[in-house]
């Protein structure tokens, strides 16, 4: 039953996979009791499907007792024992208790590396989890530190192309960025853009995505000409691929670079199709492109700002108007 509650979850399947879970531990609880193995994991595997729903104040108890289970049967350091210490420093994060987060993880973490070494896979992710954490705390001095050894680490263990490298490596980049260390962010970009490219493919869509991530680091840069040029690869790319979303976002990205060097003409041309692009497609439901066809619009004010085209600004600034009640 267990087993199926799992399929069902894998499946998409929520709400099935809820009940068959909550029967699964009503069962296990009565016949097995409360520290059978079974029991432990039907725990678990009911607290993760709560987690996912947002039901956080449920699953809580639910893994509380699952470690204490797991810690009085198993012991303190053994590997269930720490998924389930993880579990608790991923669900105290969801619900932004940063210090029971870091409580959690840090115990895993310190578990891990004494059982299972620092450059063990379990380990790697403990310890780029614990950068997200300190990235949700705005402790950028910390999160910068974890995300380094993550990376360091998953090239090491799993190789610069493999999927998780990537994640640290875009998590650490993204960091630099907001740091203003635009020189190491653009370095990690171009790792990416090269890994991406190997392991996915030139129009993979987490390729485009690396690519514009860098194409905006050499904005800030003042590499205009380098920034450009991505951004148009991109572009074609994603108009090929009928991505009107990814293409809108691109089109902002490179109207916004002919904004910095005042080449309004070009911005224009490039912010008003992806806006008109935006307008589509909230036109046709997509309620998820509101904050961006505001972020667009802004800049196209920004535009009739620096040109002196105060009946243009006035009609966006209405429009901007209207979408933010």
């Amino acid at each position: 039953m267990i087993n199926l509650g799992a399929l069902l979850k894998n499946m998409g399947d929520s709400s099935g996979a809820e009940s068959i879970m909550r029967t699964s531990l009503e069962l296990c609880t009565r016949i097995l009791g409360y520290d059978h193995r079974s029991t432990l994991t039907a725990q678990n595997n009911l607290g993760l499907i709560l987690m996912d729903k947002g039901v956080y104040e449920e699953a809580e108890p639910l893994y509380l007792r699952s470690l204490e289970g797991r810690e009085k049967v198993f012991g303190k350091e053994h590997p269930s024992t720490i998924i389930a210490l993880n579990n608790l420093g991923l669900l105290f994060a969801k619900k932004r208790d940063y210090k029971n987060s870091e409580k959690n993880y840090k115990r895993a973490l310190e578990a891990n590396e004494r059982t299972l070494g620092e450059f063990h896979p379990d380990t790697l992710t403990l310890i780029h989890n614990l950068g997200s954490l300190f990235r949700e705390k705005k402790d950028l001095v910390n999160s910068e530190l974890f995300f380094h050894r993550a990376v360091v680490g998953r090239k090491k263990v799993l190789g610069v192309n493999h999927p998780k490298t990537i994640i640290s490596m875009s998590n650490l980049a993204s960091l630099l960025k907001k740091k203003g260390d635009f020189k190491e962010s653009s370095k990690l970009y171009k790792t990416i853009v090269i890994s991406t490219e190997k392991s996915l493919g030139k129009k993979h869509v987490k390729t485009l995505k690396s690519k514009q991530s860098l194409a905006v680091i050499f904005r800030e840069m003042e590499c205009f000409d380098d920034a450009i040029i991505l951004l148009k690869e991109v572009i074609i790319l994603r108009r090929e691929q009928n991505d009107l979303e990814g293409c809108s976002s691109s089109l902002t990205a490179l109207g916004t670079t002919y904004l910095r060097q005042e080449l309004f003409e070009k911005a224009h041309e490039f912010l008003n199709e992806s806006i008109n692009i935006r307008r589509d497609l909230l036109a046709n439901g997509d309620k998820n492109i509101l904050g961006s066809l505001v972020s667009s619009l802004n800049r196209l004010l920004n535009l009739y700002q620096k040109t002196g085209q105060k009946e243009e600004m006035e009609k966006v600034e209405l429009e901007i108007k209207a979408l933010s009640k």
